[in-house]
């Protein structure tokens, strides 16, 4: 029995080791999730999201590192969804820039998370888009909304479980906003269309 309450009392210091650092890492993960959101929001307001691009990285780094003597730890919810989060604001400022899109390693997360948040962009796009529409920038619409056909199709290449990838629902969405937002956009160039063609024929 002495040996076991050795063993016991070791795995009771380890344990609450790794219960000081999920209340770390949920703290931490809440601050990257709310910055990348806040992130995404500049995007739309056409804000230079540098500097906040580059903090966020170095804390996800700061995660990374809090996360390496409980590598399991990586996989919880609030952790995968934290690193989701960034990873679409990342992709989302750079294919609105026009920039090179950084890869999983890139941004120092795995392809998981990666993955999910790139569905995600497509949601951004078509917010993008709409915002365009109203204000009559059709040629530009049109330039985002060639970007979210890609990213769907990108994104129907893969077909693994969702035990591995539980990705089929952010494909089903992704789907579904693409031919949304594809009608939306015929309505609007007909429509533009029409209107100079009424302004030909007034000025005649």
């Amino acid at each position: 029995m002495k040996n076991l309450v050795r063993i016991t009392n070791a795995i009771n210091v380890r344990l609450s080791k790794k219960e000081q650092v999920r209340e770390q890492a949920l703290a931490m993960s809440r601050d990257i999730n709310r910055q990348a959101k806040e992130l995404i929001f500049d995007i739309h307001h056409q804000r230079d999201v540098k500097k906040k691009l580059d903090m966020l990285k170095r804390k996800v780094r700061k995660l990374n590192t809090k996360l390496k003597q409980f590598p399991d730890m990586k996989n919880a919810g609030f952790t995968q969804n934290a690193l989701q989060e960034y990873a679409e604001a990342a992709v989302f400022s750079a294919v609105t820039s026009n920039s090179t899109v950084p890869s999983p390693e890139d941004l120092e997360i795995d392809d998981i998370p990666y993955l999910l948040g790139l569905g995600d962009v497509v949601g951004e796009l078509r917010r993008l888009i709409l915002n365009l529409l109203i204000e009559q920038q059709l040629g530009e619409a049109k330039r985002h909304f060639r970007t979210m056909e890609k990213l769907t199709e990108i994104l129907s290449k893969f077909n693994y479980p969702d035990s591995m990838v539980p990705i089929r629902r952010k494909q089903d969405i992704a789907r579904g906003i693409l031919e949304k937002t594809q009608g939306e956009l015929a309505i609007a160039l007909n429509t533009n269309s029409l209107e100079k063609k009424l302004q030909k024929v007034k000025s005649k």
